[in-house]
């Protein structure tokens, strides 16, 4: 069977195209701005598909820097791009693919809201300088913020944007719902500057197709099948977007259950229970939600000691889900017991980021309860293990956040220069709180 993904890449590449030679306008100058239209549930595949666009399995060539930061004010979303820009950048040039290439990229990370547009400015075109004599193909800025975005600050900060002094090989691109566009009045503003297109990656065939061929009967396509029900009866119905349709879903997840152990799928069953704890959880119905946790950690534990590892990632995931109950019900320490087990569970299954997200969560439990020993000390493990952490990692953990908040708590000079010291050397020279 054909690679199915092989017309999603084409589209994309029709699409890019159309709008790379697209005749010059406005006095000799070509639009900066690519708008792609999509459907709402088609966003994923373009990010996966132009994950590649920077790998040796690149379809369209060039460079396309994804920066994902959400943009909620416009200080704010400068300072989010600069920082995340520069980890992307480093990331890029100290890939192995490209060390032949004798690249180098200082990665300072940038620490006041009012400094932050003129130097992701300045980072953009001095990266644009460094791979020019190796770039094979477009420059392009995809602007594609995450869940908390506001469109109507969106729309100001690319109008702003495009008034500056960018690379003059740069694009940008952004995405944009079909369904119900929150450009629309940019586009206008901007005419002929901004171009709009409409691209149908045809995600329901896409799907088809990669489960296709096999009998429906196998545990495979039965699992999928349950699977895809069971998430449509714990999503919100649209008429009524407060409500789940909980006795469905229980009665999904019998059969699914029972597949699961047959096939002694631990972590699938135990993932079906903990998606049904989360909805008892939000219902705020507390005991049923408690069950459900329980019976997912007694499928996962045994299989943990016997070797499964994912398993044992599961587990926490659950633990995670159990703290949120404790939060609630204002049990200190099963909250802190809960965060804990998470904590050495995610270290054992190296799984480094959960690890700096958990111990980060109880660092702040415990300045709350003003445990500042024990605070501390969460602060000197997450340091341990960001020593482990890439660039980019670093930035997703909010390790300079967390580095800000670390260097307040400390009461001395000396203390603070040894703070400083340590956080310089996780996130460059040229880092401040």
């Amino acid at each position: 069977m054909d690679n199915p993904l092989d017309s999603r890449f084409k589209t994309l590449s029709d699409g890019w195209q159309t709008f790379a030679q697209l005749p010059d306008q406005n006095a000799g100058a070509t639009p900066r701005l690519c708008r792609w239209l999509l459907k709402s549930a088609e966003f994923w595949l373009v990010d996966t598909l132009l994950s590649y666009e920077n790998s040796p399995d690149a379809r369209i060539g060039g460079v396309f820097i994804t920066l994902r930061s959400p943009c909620r004010s416009m200080k704010e979303y400068w300072l989010f791009l600069a920082n995340e820009f520069t980890s992307w950048a480093g990331a890029y040039v100290s890939n192995e693919a490209r060390t032949n290439l004798n690249l180098h990229w200082d990665s300072p990370y940038v620490a006041h809201e009012q400094d932050a547009p003129r130097r992701f400015l300045e980072m953009l075109n001095q990266f644009a300088r460094l791979i020019a004599p190796h770039q094979n193909g477009p420059l392009v800025l995809c602007l594609f913020p995450t869940v908390g975005t506001e469109p109507d600050v969106f729309s100001r900060f690319l109008f702003q944007f495009l008034s500056q002094s960018m690379p003059t090989s740069l694009r940008l691109l952004v995405r944009d719902e079909h369904e119900k566009p929150a450009l629309d009045s940019l586009a206008k503003s901007l005419g002929r500057n901004m171009h709009s297109q409409f691209l149908d990656m045809q995600v329901p065939e896409y799907v088809s197709k990669i489960t296709s061929g096999g009998d429906p009967n196998e545990p495979a396509n039965r699992i999928r099948e349950y699977q895809k029900a069971l998430a449509l009866a714990l999503a919100p119905d649209r008429t009524r977007p407060d409500q789940k349709d909980i006795p469905e879903a229980e009665r999904i997840a019998v059969d699914a259950l029972k597949l699961c152990d047959e096939q002694k799928w631990h972590s699938l069953a135990a993932s079906i229970h903990i998606a049904l704890a989360y909805a008892f959880f939000e219902e705020n119905r507390n005991k049923e939600a408690l069950v459900r946790y329980q019976q997912a950690l007694d499928i996962t534990e045994p299989a943990y000691k016997k070797g499964d590892t994912y398993a044992g990632y599961t587990s926490a995931i659950a633990w995670l889900g159990l703290a949120s109950m404790d939060e609630r019900e204002g049990s200190r320490a099963k909250q802190e017991a809960h965060y804990q087990q998470v904590t050495e569970r995610a270290v054992a299954v190296q799984e480094p980021i959960m690890a700096v997200q958990t111990l980060y969560m109880l660092a702040q439990l415990y300045r709350k309860w003003s445990k500042h020993i024990q605070e501390n000390e969460q602060y000197e493990r997450i340091f341990t293990l960001a020593d482990g952490l890439t660039p980019t990692q670093r930035v997703y953990v909010k390790l300079p956040e967390i580095g800000a908040a670390y260097y307040k708590q400390q009461s001395t000079y000396n203390q603070r220069q040894t703070a400083l010291a340590r956080l310089k050397g996780l996130l460059g020279e040229s880092w401040v709180p």
